[in-house]
């Protein structure tokens, strides 16, 4: 565990949600059951949305975050590809143990 972990030997999770205009009911019913509590959500969020959490879904988890993910201006639509590659970059040095990656529309 220590080698997961890295120096500190905590393994910690992330979701990450790409988010345009999709319902978010799911993460109560859905999501909750199944994520650890303290684990970190981060939305990125590619529609100019600001989500709205449920009680329950922000204290489940250790922290909500909320950041904007436009496509280029007279760049190529980067659908959910650019909210992971983002993350990535944004997080390289940073980043949790295990990093879920998820569409907004778990059904789709």
């Amino acid at each position: 565990p220590a080698l997961l972990g890295g120096q500190q030997g905590v393994i910690s999770l992330e979701f990450v949600i790409v988010h345009c205009k999709e319902p978010l009911d799911w993460l109560e019913v859905d999501l909750l059951p199944i994520a650890p509590s303290g684990s970190l959500l981060t939305f990125y969020e590619k529609c100019g949305e600001e989500p709205q959490f449920s009680g329950a879904v922000r204290g489940h988890f250790a922290s909500v975050s909320v950041l904007p993910c436009k496509d280029p201006v007279n760049g190529p639509r980067g659908d959910e590809c650019l909210g992971y590659l983002a993350h990535l970059v944004r997080r390289y040095d940073s980043l949790a143990t295990f990093t879920v990656f998820m569409q907004a529309d778990p059904m789709d």
